[in-house]
């Protein structure tokens, strides 16, 4: 019977990843017959009343309790007690599971009953853990809210293509096992439809009241959930995506829907580029329209007054399509629009769940994109109609861009997304805008580029004056209906769900035996792109000079152009000419490459910020012109860019440059004094391969302490020296000169104050383009290509966009050095010098030299100029500093060392000042704060793309020697297990800090290493199949015998309701090393996690 019962079971393949026995599979197996062999019953023991007792119980009330017991190994006299004990007690299926909360009513696995009579410890865990294979939940719309314990399992039996990843979580493809879908969906040709699961990201907090509040929320977005798929009258809505259950799981969230096989109303249009229009095609979009107004109408109706429901984040995404058809009728002309349903329904309404769930992210622009001027405007009351009627807005935004995709296709839909509707600094806004800035004198009104692109549509064949068309009638319902700003004058007041629903009805009801009021049936050859629009945003073109070094900056002159213009291309003749306009060049865009070529250059004078298109010659008065306007202005506007701390002589560095004066150009090596308030420029830079450098040592620095040939120097150093000169600076520091070299020289002391050379310096010189010492940094630039336009007689040119900080500055030779990392996050400002321009970065940003302006959060972490400030504020969360200084630690193991030792004291620096603004103890890349820091900082592993770590040799004397459980004693990359973030308990008794109870030190200097004090548990290895059990060594596997040496230290444990045998540890793994006094020393091995069956 056991092998017979085994082999219906199923493998659940999403979340939970085991077996489990599909329902009603087993109980056609267990019967009478069955029963009796299995527990060598015969007809003369049924005479025995209790053993006829013990069958009826089976049969009637145990099955699935019958199979647990076989499946766990119970056989025979052992079956037959154990199925007695749960007949005593009248535990039957319709008891299981047992858990945490009903244990206590199961004498046997309690400790208060005869020892023979209770259960061991591994047989009662075995069961707890197997009975669940045989309780898969079953869905149907009986049961739309769901409790299940954390250990039951999906009966998911297959999942489609790839998780998506939204702003409240996962949402995964699945199939339903046929069994445990009573009342599913069907397809359009009759099959079962596969189902979304949304994982909503778990609730984890130790603040008991906060828990019930987020627990309230949740059952209300259930509660909406399950009153929206009632909403109509017939049953669930056919334009109203289908709920399936809430399920909470032990700490987990899920939300059940059908699965939508078109994808959303955005992959539609983009998918179908360039849409045929047809009689059906228009016909069926407006029909589907008017079922998303009925739909609203429903949801707006629902129980009347505050009872009913709004959607509040209507937008493409959140419009999902069901095919009717196979996809392949749907190419070409015949385009299945399909069934358009709401989606998301419930989740804005009751937001506040959504919010405390949902990992830190940044909105995305479409829900910024489609909201109404009240919500800006703040006009909004909690009365349901105005309220509703933000959904209405919405809608017509949605419908508009419809209209657009009908007559022009995707390409222009995304222009006008992505190109029109855009603010003053070319970024996605509403479909409005806000004039005035406070109070009454604040008003909205509708976007210039809106309004141009309605406009235009109306002039559109199938919409000019003298047509009657259906979609001429839409557009009207969008202009007078739909967009309408001001709420307040009732002859313009915006429409309701119904009211949309009845005008939408009109048009199906005009269109019933009048094909051509659907679509007239003329040629729409002429018609293939939208027109350009002359109320877009504009751009920056470079105002650097084109003619030569010493030329003015050009003036920033705005145009608009002309219908018509000439093209003149400077590859050919200079009298070779293209006359141009705009018209043309559109229509032929799908049909010429030359014609596209074009528009692609002259799509830009739009109405553009004109000047020349190339930068000054590098180095030239133009260039230095730039650059100190840059400081200046620095200077002037970002007084916390400014280097604080230049008038006090201790933080000065040792040594500097000094390069003397215009009329004594002497360069020597100058030692500060305790009054010196100079101020100074650093030079950031590769050593190169060596293995000769140009440095300071003791058998020179007298000599240098005298005058430095300006001609013997490197290339790169060279360039710092006309730099800071032209900057109008005296003093500059370069660590091959600054420091003096060698075994004897003073390197140890100087690169722990790194933190103030870098920090005190005025600014800093980034030779981001030199991969040694000798090839500079002034150097010819690579040309940018531009196009010149003679419009009324004025020459306008037209370059390619050139400012790419991420790979000019970021992935550049410079930044895969070891040392950068810290320069560049000490210093205030840097000028990176790159092989195409230069970029100035303080703590207001990035300035290029085309004098374009660019901000970005996870760069400006390390171009802070008060580094870490960014994350050292109350309004930065607890999690959100882990991941940055895990990704900020990750970074830095990747960059490389001419010195491997150098590894901790080039971030020393950094170290020092993360320490101190977080309020923190720690030190060698481990942080402690008394709480969770450091167990979290000491589960580092190799990077995945790493096959071993090398420990790195420190027996130089140069550097302290680095703990073993430090990743900076080792070289390449490292990670970081990934780990619920409040999810997780973390251990206080089984590690010491080697920072408790003593005063915070972050040197990296001393004799040895510190050391951890530990509780070491011995562990079992668990197979390579094995789902809770894993470990990431730090160096090659272990043999088996050394392997058996190993132990583990626990710094962790997933907060979860489940036997601590169950739950999920995470260790560091440790290896024994040979102590003369006998003392029980360790190494860090790796790290890892194991279910807590497999630790002593």
């Amino acid at each position: 019977l056991s092998d017979l019962i085994l082999k219906k079971s199923c493998k659940s393949v999403v979340f939970d990843n085991r077996e489990f026995f599909p329902d009603g599979s087993i109980e056609s197996l267990i019967t009478r017959e069955s029963v009796m062999e299995e527990l060598v019953m015969t007809k003369e023991t049924l005479r025995d009343g209790p053993t006829a007792e013990l069958l009826d119980f089976i049969l009637t009330r145990g099955k699935r309790l019958f199979a647990i017991l076989i499946n766990i190994g119970l056989t025979n006299e052992k079956l037959v007690g154990a199925i007695r004990q749960f007949l005593e007690i009248s535990f039957g299926d319709a008891s299981l599971p047992i858990t945490n909360d009903n244990v206590h009513a199961i004498p046997f696995f309690g400790k208060k009953i005869d020892r023979q009579l209770r259960w061991d410890s591994r047989l009662k865990r075995e069961f707890r853990f197997k009975q669940f294979e045989y309780l898969a939940p079953v869905f149907s719309s009986d049961n739309l809210d769901m409790e299940l314990d954390a250990q039951y399992i999906f009966p998911f039996i297959a999942r489609h293509g790839d998780r998506k990843t939204g702003g409240f979580g996962e949402v995964y493809q699945v199939d339903v096992h046929p069994s445990h879908h009573k009342t599913p969906i069907l397809t359009f040709n009759n099959e079962r439809s596969s189902i979304a699961v949304k994982h909503i990201t778990a609730i984890n907090s130790t603040d008991e009241a906060k828990l019930r509040t987020l627990k309230a929320e949740w059952k209300k977005e259930v509660n909406a959930h399950i009153d929206i798929s009632k909403c109509n009258e017939d049953g669930p809505h056919p334009n109203i995506i289908e709920f399936i259950a809430a399920v909470t799981k032990g700490d987990n969230r899920y939300l059940l829907f059908r699965w939508a096989d078109g994808g959303n109303l955005q992959e539609f249009w983009q998918s179908n580029a360039k849409p045929q229009l047809t009689v059906a095609l228009v016909r069926d979009v407006i029909k589907q329209l008017r079922g998303l107004a009925h739909a609203l109408e429903k949801l707006h109706g629902y129980g009347g007054g505050d009872s009913s429901y709004r959607h509040g984040d209507m937008k493409p995404e959140n419009i999902l399509r069901v095919r009717t058809r196979p996809i392949a009728e749907g190419q070409g002309s015949s385009i299945d629009v399909g069934i358009l349903k709401i989606a998301d329904m419930g989740l804005a309404k009751h937001h506040t769940v959504l919010t405390e769930l949902r990992p830190p992210t940044s909105m995305k622009y479409s829900t910024y994109r489609y909201e109404p001027p009240e919500i800006v405007l703040e006009k909004s009351t909690k009365s349901g109609g105005r309220s509703r009627r933000q959904d209405i807005w919405s809608i017509g935004c949605v419908t508009l861009e419809f209209i657009i995709w009908l007559l022009y296709g995707f390409p222009s839909l995304n222009d006008f997304n992505k190109k029109y509707v855009v603010d003053a600094m070319d970024q996605l806004c509403p479909y409005f805008e806000i004039e005035g800035k406070v109070g009454e004198n604040k008003r909205a009104k509708l976007h210039p580029a809106v309004e141009e692109t309605m406009d235009l549509l109306s002039k559109d064949q199938e919409c000019k004056v003298g047509v009657d068309s259906a979609i001429k009638d839409l557009l009207s319902i969008v202009r007078t209906k739909l967009l309408v700003v001001n709420l307040n004058v009732e002859s313009v007041a915006r429409a309701t769900a119904k009211e949309l629903r009845l005008a939408l009805q009109d048009i199906v009801d005009k269109g019933e035996g009048n094909e051509s009021y659907w679509y007239t049936g003329l040629s729409r050859s002429d018609n293939l792109r939208l027109p350009r629009l002359r109320s877009s945003g504009s751009n920056y073109l470079s105002p650097a000079s084109a003619m030569g070094i010493g030329a003015p900056l050009a003036p920033r002159v705005t145009i608009t152009p002309p219908e018509d213009f000439t093209l003149v291309v400077p590859l050919f003749d200079p009298r070779f000419t293209i006359k141009d306009s705009w018209t043309n060049l559109e229509q032929n865009l799908d049909t010429c490459d030359f014609c596209k070529l074009r528009w692609e250059a002259s799509k830009h004078l739009r109405s553009e910020n004109i000047g020349f298109p190339k930068l000054p010659s590098v180095g030239s008065d133009t260039h230095f012109d730039i650059v100190r306007q840059f400081i200046r202005d620095c200077d002037l506007k970002h007084p916390k860019c400014v280097p604080s701390q230049i008038d006090k002589s201790s933080s000065l560095p040792t040594r500097l440059l000094d390069l003397g004066s215009p009329e004594s150009p002497v360069i020597r090596i100058y030692k500060t004094g305790g009054t010196d308030v100079l101020q100074y420029v650093a030079l950031s830079h590769r050593w190169g391969p060596g293995p000769e450098y140009f440095c300071t040592d003791q058998k020179n620095i007298k000599e240098y302490e005298e005058r430095i040939s300006f001609e013997k120097l490197p290339k790169t150093f060279q360039d710092a020296v006309t730099t800071t000169r032209k900057l109008g600076l005296r003093y500059l520091w370069i660590d091959s000169l600054c420091i003096i070299q060698g075994d004897d020289g003073d390197f140890a002391q100087e690169a722990l104050r790194m933190e103030d050379v870098f920090s005190s310096a005025y600014c800093i010189l980034a030779a981001s383009s030199a991969k040694g010492p000798n090839d500079g940094f002034l150097v010819p630039r690579k040309d940018n290509d531009f196009i010149t336009f003679d419009i009324r007689g004025q020459n306008v040119y037209v370059c390619r966009f050139m400012d790419d900080f991420e790979n000019h500055v970021l992935r550049g030779p410079l930044s895969k050095r070891g040392w950068v990392m810290q320069e560049r996050a000490l210093a205030h400002r840097t000028i990176f010098f790159t092989d195409r321009q230069t970029y100035f970065e303080c703590g207001e940003g990035v300035r290029c030299e085309t004098l374009t302006k660019m901000e970005n959060q996870l760069v400006s972490f390390l171009g802070d100029a008060n580094f870490p400030s960014k994350i050292a504020t109350e309004n930065v969360d607890r999690g959100e500093r882990i991941r940055l200084y895990e990704y900020f630690y990750r970074q830095y193991s990747l960059l490389d060392f001419t010195r491997w030792s150098d590894r901790p004291i080039a971030i020393a620096g950094l170290q020092k000042r993360l320490l101190r603004d977080l309020e923190v103890k720690g030190g060698f890349g481990v942080f402690d704060d008394d709480r969770s820091f450091l167990q979290r900082s000491l589960l580092w592993r190799k990077d995945p793309d790493v096959s071993v770590l090398q420990r790195i040799d420190f027996s130089s004397g140069k550097s302290q020697t680095v703990p073993s459980w430090s990743w900076m004693g080792y070289k390449n990359a490292i990670d970081y297990l990934e780990m619920p973030f409040g999810g997780m308990d973390w251990t206080t008794d089984d590690i010491i800090s080697p920072w408790a109870e003593k005063k915070v030190s972050t040197t990296v200097h001393g004799t040895r290493p510190m050391q951890l004090e530990a509780i070491a548990r011995a562990f079992a290895v668990g197979e390579d199949h094995e789902t809770q059990f894993g470990i990431f060594y730090d160096m090659a596997n272990p043999s088996p015998a050394v392997e058996k040496t190993l132990k583990c230290v626990i710094l962790g444990k997933v907060r979860a309701r489940r036997p601590k045998e169950e739950t999920t540890h995470y260790v560091l793994i440790i290896a024994p090393l040979p102590s003369p006094k006998g003392e029980r020393i360790y190494e860090r091995a790796g790290v890892g996690y194991m279910a807590g069956r497999y630790i002593e």
